[in-house]
C-alpha cells in the first residue's frame, strides 16, 4: 500500500474587523476601480437604513451597474491581503 504524503498547511489566527469598516472598503475599491475604467461607480444605499433590521427591510449597498454580481465580494478588493499581514504575498 502507497505511504500517503502528510502535508500539513500553517494555521492563523482567524480576522476580525468591523462590519462598517469593511463595508466602507468595499465601496472605495468599487468606486475607484470603476472610475478607474470610466464604469458606471454609483453604489445605491438603503433609504432607511438602521440596526438589526426586519427581515424585509433593504439593509445593504447595492451597486448600480453590476452584472456580474461582483460588487459584495470583499476577495477581490484585496482586503485581507492588506489588513492581515501573514496573508501578504512575499515580492522577492
Amino acid at each position: 500500500m502507497p505511504q500517503e504524503s502528510k502535508s500539513t498547511l500553517p494555521l492563523i489566527q482567524p480576522h476580525k474587523e468591523l462590519a462598517k469598516y469593511v463595508a466602507e472598503y468595499r465601496n472605495y475599491y468599487w468606486q475607484k476601480s470603476r472610475t478607474d475604467n470610466q464604469q458606471n461607480f454609483n453604489i445605491r444605499k438603503p433609504l432607511k437604513a438602521k440596526p438589526y433590521p426586519n427581515s424585509k427591510e433593504e439593509a445593504s449597498d447595492e451597486a448600480e451597474d453590476d452584472k456580474g454580481n461582483n460588487f459584495g465580494r470583499i476577495a477581490r478588493a484585496g482586503f485581507l491581503m492588506i489588513t492581515h499581514p501573514k496573508l501578504r504575498r512575499k515580492t522577492i
